[in-house]
């Protein structure tokens, strides 16, 4: 299913448009683009997913972020033996992710959600 999304003008280019979402205006991310690498074209399976995360404040209460993050659906099941540490791909803002690890042939970054959607809206 395609999102509906509506474009941001003079925006990034990792900011697909913006979406409704249960009386919520979101942001669409295309999180490839946002890490600094080529997003794929072609036949590739793509999903959108719904981020939330949030942020402890004071008093117990938590900020809440939401976002749509276009993915390209990629699954493998990896041996921890197979996963060895690797530098940050260039391009990539080491800044937005966790870690970036070797497997076989490839690296897999992850990334860090919650900074990703800080910068989104403006908060780093």
């Amino acid at each position: 299913m395609e999102v509906k999304k509506r474009p941001v003008p003079f925006a990034d280019s990792s900011l697909l448009g913006i979406c409704p979402w249960n009386n919520m205006i979101l942001p669409v991310i295309d999180l490839e683009m946002m890490l600094g690498q080529v997003a794929e074209t072609g036949t590739v399976d793509v999903r959108y997913l719904i981020l939330r995360t949030g942020t402890p404040q004071k008093r117990g209460q938590t900020k809440l972020y939401h976002a749509v993050v276009k993915v390209v659906a990629r699954l493998s099941i990896i041996a921890a033996e197979d996963v060895e540490p690797s530098i940050v791909p260039e391009g990539v803002d080491p800044q937005l992710i966790r870690g970036a690890y070797h497997i076989q042939d490839k690296v897999l970054v992850v990334p860090d959600l919650l900074q990703i959607l800080h910068v989104e809206h403006g908060h780093s």
